[in-house]
């Protein structure tokens, strides 16, 4: 696998729901979709069926975006050194989707990875038990890092995932001796952390 390319010194990786995107959950979405059809969601789950980033379940309106987050997206993407990366536990098959919603916010990263994508998931110690925190810290340790890199940003919502992000900042700061920062911005808490 390969590493952020020669000459990065910062990666900035982004979530995409809840964090640069405002989607719906199921609370939502499932009483929006029968009030605007008149019928139940009519599938079994909802974080893996691309009908939750479409009407009417969600519409990419202006308001769906998380201005503070949006905002240091396009800081980071004015550094050349900075390596931007959306990184999103939805899976493979919502590649098209989710990019074609960042497109239309202006919104492009430098990479994007979703869960159990091919070439991932064909790398020797991909987790294949579907954890979205394990696959993204496999991304980060096997797919992101290498000697050059100075700072790691993660932008994320998830209130389980943050304690498990510090402590993985901490085993990047161990493993990386040039490694001089690493930074979790909980954006439910509007919180950082500085390691």
């Amino acid at each position: 696998m390969e590493a952020a390319p020669p000459g990065i010194k910062r990666i900035v990786i982004f979530d995409f729901d809840d964090t640069l995107v405002l989607t719906p959950t199921p609370e939502e979405g499932k009483p929006k979709y029968q009030k605007a059809t008149g019928e139940p969601w009519p599938h079994q789950g909802w974080w893996g069926n691309p009908k939750t980033l479409e009407p009417p379940v969600f519409n990419a309106k202006p308001e769906k975006l998380n201005p503070a987050v949006v905002k240091a997206f396009h800081d980071f993407r004015q550094d050349q050194q900075t390596y931007v990366v959306v990184m999103t536990g939805r899976i493979a098959k919502f590649e098209n989707k989710v990019k074609e919603i960042l497109n239309n916010y202006g919104i492009h990263a430098d990479e994007y990875f979703f869960k159990d994508q091919k070439d991932l998931t064909k790398t020797q110690g991909y987790p294949h038990k579907g954890d979205t925190f394990d696959y993204k810290a496999f991304v980060i340790l096997n797919r992101l890092m290498n000697q050059e890199v100075q700072t790691v940003e993660i932008f994320d919502d998830r209130e389980e995932h943050i304690p498990r992000f510090v402590k993985l900042g901490k085993n990047l700061r161990e493993k990386w001796p040039n490694l001089q920062a690493v930074i979790i911005h909980d954006v439910r808490q509007n919180k950082n952390y500085n390691l």
